[in-house]
Formats: structure tokens, C-alpha cells, sequence
């Protein structure tokens, strides 16, 4: 009795998600809508708020909302300013 092994994954599709869209063959990767290349210049919290909720975050969210509780510790998320 023979098994046939497939290799790789190519046009193997496993599930569906409203977070992410990868396009290879266009060289295009989507999170929440936005092209990759969109969110290069955003913050780490501000990508996350994104991810999270599927908006990008006004500037009076990000001083109110805060990354918790990894540690016990709550860290207001702020923008970084450019040097």
C-alpha cells in the first residue's frame, strides 16, 4: 500500500481571520485592513490597540488606555516622538 505525502503549502488553505489577510503572490501582508507598510511608522502600543480592538487609536485613547498586566505593573501607552 502506497501513501501519497503532499509537501509544503502552497494553496493550502486552513482557516479564515479577520485579523491578518497574506496575499504572497501580490507581496502584500493586511492586518485590520491596513497594509503592512502603513503601520512601519506607528508605535508597538498603537499597532497592538489595532490588533485588539480593529481600529487604529485616536490620540486621547492612547494616553487614557494602558498595557496591563503583564507584570502587576500598568504603563500608560504614549506616541513616541521623533527625534
Amino acid at each position: 500500500m502506497s501513501v501519497q505525502v503532499m509537501k509544503g503549502l502552497e494553496d493550502i488553505i486552513i482557516d479564515t481571520s479577520g485579523i491578518s489577510l497574506i496575499d504572497g503572490l501580490a507581496g502584500r501582508l493586511i492586518y485590520r485592513g491596513h497594509d503592512i507598510r502603513e503601520l512601519i511608522d506607528l508605535s508597538f502600543e498603537e499597532v497592538a490597540f489595532l490588533l485588539q480592538s480593529g481600529e487604529l487609536p485616536l490620540r486621547k485613547q492612547l494616553k487614557i488606555d494602558c498595557v496591563g498586566p503583564l507584570d502587576n505593573k500598568v504603563t500608560p501607552i504614549t506616541k513616541r516622538e521623533a527625534p
